[in-house]
């Protein structure tokens, strides 16, 4: 029986629905801020519509904001295309294709805890700091009154920064180990099949006839004349 997870369903399958579903997002994200540099690049005018104060501004990229986006479009299509190698080493079989994809997430992890743990420490030690951090950049209002919040109710809110910033570590955690425990999985049968020397070779076909079913061949006591109990 191939190894599992979540008690039933094959790793395989894990892979491919984790690498498939982080190949479409991170694409996803790379092709609409390549498009909105690009237009911005160009001088075309992006609106947004404001619902809450009914009425339309025009996005523009900075020169820190253009290269921070651009640096993030770089990353999300190099994510995209390693997560879809990873799908294509799940659905070939390919065990270089999954551990490329595995040193992937193994990295993601470690950013999301080093930012996990300053944003906890932010908040439980630097108010402005964590303030900072936690509406990263952004203008909504409606954000930055949240992060304020949080801030100041810090004995209140204790329990839903940790819960936030510890369950995304734990589902990734997950994520690493189906995609590692997969990525061995294939290294080790390729391993067999090269300690029995099953690569690279072929077996010559063997015609019927070469293995009969009877020997014609003939041998001394095949007569008669020959036979125990004849004279």
């Amino acid at each position: 029986m191939g190894a599992k997870y979540l008690f039933c369903l094959p790793l395989r399958l894990g892979v491919s629905l984790i690498s498939i579903t982080q190949f479409l997002t991170t694409g996803a994200l790379s092709g609409v801020l390549t498009f909105l540099l690009i237009r911005d690049a160009q001088g075309r005018p992006i609106f947004f519509k404001d619902d809450e104060h009914d009425r339309k501004f025009v996005f523009h990229f900075s020169s820190k904001t253009r290269t921070v986006g651009i640096v993030l479009a770089v990353v999300w299509g190099l994510t995209a295309i390693i997560s879809f190698l990873g799908f294509l080493g799940a659905i070939l079989k390919k065990a270089s294709y999954v551990l490329m994809y595995s040193a992937l997430l193994r990295l993601s992890l470690a950013l999301q805890v080093a930012v996990s743990t300053a944003y906890l420490v932010f908040f439980f030690t630097d108010k402005k700091d964590f303030k900072k951090l936690c509406a990263a950049g952004s203008s909504s209002s409606n954000a930055v009154d949240d992060c304020d919040n949080l801030a100041n109710n810090v004995d209140k809110n204790a329990w839903k920064v940790v819960v936030s910033a510890v369950v995304p570590i734990v589902i990734q955690s997950y994520g690493v180990y189906i995609v590692l425990s997969y990525a061995r999985k294939l290294r080790d049968q390729e391993h067999l099949k090269e300690s029995f020397g099953f690569r690279g070779r072929g077996y010559a076909p063997i015609a019927e006839e070469s293995l009969p079913l009877t020997n014609h061949t003939s041998h001394p006591y095949a007569d008669n004349s020959s036979s125990i109990g004849q004279k």
